[in-house]
């Protein structure tokens, strides 16, 4: 029983001091606003400061594909800039792993400062991990990367408000 209770209460742990950070570095005046242009108004707060975006994606180029699979996708594309494209891949080094590849990938993404995931196919561990901390996540499957992130700018993505895997 130990063996499954500490483990959650490590991500429990990490996921509540990265939503106080998320918190205390967000703009107060968006969490009031109504729901259907919080994520219009985020959005726009986060193409102003350049804030990190990552994408789940087959390979280390803007051109590559988006990788449907979060947990076990080859690469993160992570977006430095999203007005210049600045960006730099990460390799995830989590995808032969047996257990916790997802929640593994949401620790290195909340450690590189990502505030946006995109992606298609995510489970409740890692979703869990990154909602916790104030991530968002963002559908763009079907794509180059360059097309997700262009969607996302354009504010076409749709959220992803649950896991979509069990």
């Amino acid at each position: 029983m130990l063996r499954v209770v500490m483990p959650l209460l490590i991500v429990f742990l990490l996921a509540g001091v990265a939503l106080a950070v998320f918190l205390l570095t967000s703009n107060i005046d968006n969490m009031s606003m109504p729901s259907t242009s919080r994520t219009d108004a985020l959005q726009s707060d986060i193409k102003a400061t350049g804030t990190k975006i990552a994408v789940s994606a087959t390979g280390v180029s803007l051109d590559n594909m988006v990788d449907n699979r979060f947990a076990r996708c080859q690469y993160f594309i992570i977006i430095i800039d999203p007005g210049t494209m600045q960006f730099e891949a990460l390799r995830n080094p989590y995808t032969a792993i047996t257990r916790d590849a997802g929640i593994s990938a949401a620790r290195m993404l909340l450690e590189e400062g990502v505030q946006v995931v995109i992606t298609e196919i995510i489970g409740p561990n890692a979703f869990d991990t990154l909602s916790g901390a104030g991530i968002q996540v963002f559908s763009g499957g079907g794509g180059s990367v360059r097309d997700a992130i262009q969607g996302y700018n354009e504010g076409q993505l749709d959220p992803i408000t649950a896991p979509t895997t069990p």
